[in-house]
């Protein structure tokens, strides 16, 4: 593994997924784990907002093996709704191959699987409203 201590950036090590952003990250440490806040405005992790350990500046991050970012359920929702669009526009470039003459064969061909990418843009978008 070129990467283990599984920081986002390998050559950053200290450095949280996104660091422009103040917010709790989880790490393992030993045979545990914490959860140290990111400050964004000094770039390095503390334990609580009375502590500054900053652990960024010093060796001792070389001890921590980064997990991840601890999401809130909005960006959940957001990294999820990102990803449908995502998935909507691959849906809508595939549609344009579709109605192409090369593929269609002319203006009524393909009309099946045009039908399918609006069912699948549609199913896609859907899968954010609550049931």
């Amino acid at each position: 593994m070129t990467n283990p201590t599984n920081w986002p950036n390998p050559e950053r090590p200290g450095v949280v997924m996104w660091p422009h952003k103040d917010g709790r990250h989880l790490f393992a440490l030993g045979g545990g784990y914490i959860v140290a806040f990111w400050r964004a405005d000094k770039q390095w992790l503390v334990c609580d907002d009375d502590h500054d350990l900053g652990f960024c500046a010093s060796n001792r991050v070389k001890d921590l093996n980064y997990i991840g970012p601890c999401l809130t359920p909005t960006q959940i929702a957001e990294l999820l709704a990102g990803e449908r669009e995502r998935a909507v526009s691959a849906c809508f470039s595939q549609k344009e191959v579709f109605e192409s003459p090369e593929y269609a064969g002319g203006p009524l061909g393909a009309v099946m699987e045009r039908f399918a990418c609006d069912r699948c843009i549609e199913e896609i978008r859907n899968l954010g409203v609550a049931p």
